[in-house]
């Protein structure tokens, strides 16, 4: 029981509060909200926040770019003239020379041992059948042979320009003297004549190149065989005729 004038406020216990004053004097105590600290790392979900203003890449130096635009003008150019060449070379249809034997003769066509002695005198004309387009002949050498591998002998030719429609004959002379051949070349050129007839083959190399006006062609090896030539030997010897071209 308590006593008159003792404080009746039971201790262990927060004052209640007072809504006129704003203190406590008791009642029961709640937990005060606070706000979660801001998470360190950034939400999946969140936007990306910028981070300042946006700086465009620096311009290419100078020296860069005239180079691109160099290269580029060359490679158009060259396009171009291989387009210009192209187009030119359907429009003039450039046709291959064409090449006969007129005649043929051999002289003092003799065989002592693995030697031959021959002389080869033999007319070629050329003939250049384009409309359009000349044809020039440089570093022209002449051979002749008998068999596959048995080349008797070559000699050179001055380069000549032919124009078109045109026709080039060219005077070709092979001289051996007591030449070592072999024994089975001139074993073989015996019998053939023993036969009556021996078969040789000239062989014509040079470098062609199509011209027209300003236009000009790039090189060509041209080789021009000529197999079989057949010389046929009299009975008594005294003449030579020659078939085939």
């Amino acid at each position: 029981m308590a006593t008159p004038g003792h404080n009746k406020t039971t201790t262990g216990y927060p004052p209640p509060h007072n809504s006129a004053t704003g203190d406590y004097s008791g009642g029961a105590a709640y937990p005060i909200a606070v706000p979660p600290p801001p998470s360190f790392y950034p939400s999946i979900y969140e936007e990306p926040r910028p981070t300042g203003f946006y700086q465009p890449p620096p311009p290419p130096p100078v020296m860069y770019s005239f180079l691109c635009r160099f290269l580029a003008a060359i490679a158009a150019t060259m396009a171009v003239i291989a387009l210009i060449i192209f187009i030119t070379s359907l429009v003039l249809e450039p046709e291959l020379p064409a090449f006969r034997i007129d005649s043929a003769s051999v002289t003092s066509l003799n065989t002592t041992g693995p030697e031959l002695t021959a002389s080869f005198h033999i007319t070629l004309v050329v003939t250049n059948p384009n409309r359009k387009l000349a044809i020039s002949y440089d570093a022209v050498s002449a051979s002749i042979s008998y068999g596959e591998d048995g080349v008797l002998d070559s000699t050179r030719l001055p380069p000549f320009l032919q124009k078109t429609r045109s026709e080039t004959t060219l005077q070709v002379q092979f001289a051996v003297v007591n030449d070592f051949v072999g024994n089975s070349v001139a074993k073989g050129i015996s019998a053939d004549r023993a036969r009556g007839s021996v078969q040789f083959g000239v062989t014509l190399l040079s470098w062609i190149r199509f011209k027209s006006g300003i236009w000009r062609w790039n090189d060509h090896l041209l080789k021009v065989d000529c197999y079989p030539l057949s010389f046929v030997f009299s009975p008594n010897n005294s003449t030579v005729s020659v078939s085939g071209e």
